[in-house]
């Protein structure tokens, strides 16, 4: 191969609207409708080398394919917009860390874990096709072999998305053999907690998110040296193998348009917000500067960071212009629904259709035996339909236990607030009776 990124903070993309939570719809259907573009993508991408194969790139679509990876840099961009936007809301609501966090495992690591179970499974599948069809030859099936030479480490390591740290992998992929994709879901993870962190702090929070931007911004030149593969690097990969540093610079720009768009520092609007805010918007415009500034350096060498500085320009500006998506004709409508349903799958779509591509290629080599445009197009339809399906079973049930969770722990804090404004009235009147 990320995202990509995957990030599954489709939930909180509502509160990704600025100030408040309120808002347009269309200033939060973009970021769903961008995660769903850039998990079919990447997605789209391994169907095509698998179908079709590398070096067949002389058609536009093929050259757009061939491209997929360029998904994760997107899904960078909008998880660090995201997990901003839900740390904001933390802070606003007064939530604790670990209500942050939990929150955040309740929504990755169930379908994480379940997605492992899946992987053992398709292999009985794929058996019981190849002995009823004789088409599996050359399908791998050695991952249970794969599974009964883990040891117990290394598992532990697998279900806590940590194998990259320190695995003397210079490419972090090769640290998840089970299923590649998940490395970028390690650095998301990463990210996560980083932020979880940040919140600890409490009324120095920012002081916290400034050193995050700090070494956001100087997390561009390693970003750099990796893509040019200097031999200065490879000494010190220690420093840097499985972590967030070559990627921090892409969740940063979300970050950075995230503060942007909460203060209402567009183009438009930039007078405006320096009256309200001098010091704040002086600062974050800076901070912008910098960040895009070495973005803009760095790709020159590094095509991931400029599409995730194109990425976070587009969001910066659709939500300047304030982006109305609602008014549409009846087939835009139509593509609208669907892009927001493949948003809300979307983390299941990046994790789950590399697990199932073997499966899906095998059926549809059923009636298009011979590796071609006709056997791509229908094994990755097959594929997104089994990665759906898995949202719907595996994914969404815990989603819905992890808002249920949160609306719980809302109505107790609700219910705290009003018993102590009750006692503190019933002591004023005690002391005016008194």
């Amino acid at each position: 191969m990320r995202a990509c990124t995957y990030s599954p903070e489709l939930s909180e993309t509502k509160l990704a609207q600025g100030k408040g939570n309120g808002g347009s719809a269309g200033r939060y259907e973009l970021l769903d409708m961008m995660r769903a573009l850039a998990a079919v993508w990447v997605m789209l991408y391994h169907y095509h080398w698998r179908t079709i194969g590398e070096g067949h790139d002389g058609s536009w679509y093929e050259k757009i394919l061939g491209h997929g990876y360029w998904g994760v840099a997107i899904f960078f961009v909008l998880s660090g917009y995201c997990i901003m936007a839900s740390a904001n809301k933390a802070r606003g609501e007064r939530r604790g860390v670990l209500h942050f966090i939990i929150r955040r495992m309740l929504r990755i690591m169930p379908p994480f874990w379940l997605s492992l179970v899946l992987i053992g499974v398709i292999p009985g599948l794929l058996y019981g096709l190849d002995w009823m069809t004789g088409n599996g030859a050359g399908m791998n099936y050695g991952i249970w072999q794969k599974f009964a030479n883990m040891g117990t480490v290394t598992w532990v390591k697998q279900l806590t998305l940590t194998s990259g740290i320190g695995s003397g992998n210079y490419m972090t992929f090769q640290a998840f053999p089970l299923n590649e994709v998940c490395w970028s879901l390690a650095i998301e993870l990463q990210f996560y907690v980083i932020t979880g962190i940040a919140l600890l702090f409490g009324r120095k929070y920012k002081w916290v998110m400034a050193g995050v931007f700090v070494i956001g911004l100087l997390s561009v030149v390693p970003s750099a040296w990796l893509e040019r593969g200097l031999g200065c690097m490879r000494s010190a990969d220690w420093l840097i193998e499985g972590t967030f540093l070559p990627y921090w610079s892409m969740f940063f720009m979300g970050v950075i348009t995230f503060e942007m768009v909460r203060r209402g520092v567009y183009l438009k609007q930039m007078r405006a917000a320096y009256a309200a805010d001098k010091q704040g918007v002086i600062l974050l415009s800076s901070a912008a500067v910098m960040t895009y500034g070495a973005a803009l350096w760095v790709t020159r060498v590094n095509t991931n960071v400029a599409i995730a500085f194109m990425t976070s320009m587009l969001l910066w500006g659709a939500y300047g212009v304030r982006l109305n998506l609602g008014r549409m004709n009846v087939v835009k409508a139509a593509m609208r629904h669907v892009l927001l349903f493949l948003g809300k799958a979307s983390y299941a779509i990046y994790i789950v259709h590399m697990v199932v591509i073997n499966l899906a290629i095998q059926l549809a080599m059923l009636l298009y035996p011979e590796k071609g445009i006709e056997q791509f197009v229908l094994s990755s339809l097959l594929g997104l339909m089994m990665c759906v399906g898995f949202y719907y079973l595996c994914e969404r049930p815990f989603a819905k236990m992890a808002s249920g969770w949160n609306r719980k722990k809302e109505a107790s804090s609700t219910q705290k607030e009003t018993v102590a404004s009750i006692g503190k009235i019933d002591d004023a009147i005690e002391r005016i009776a008194a």
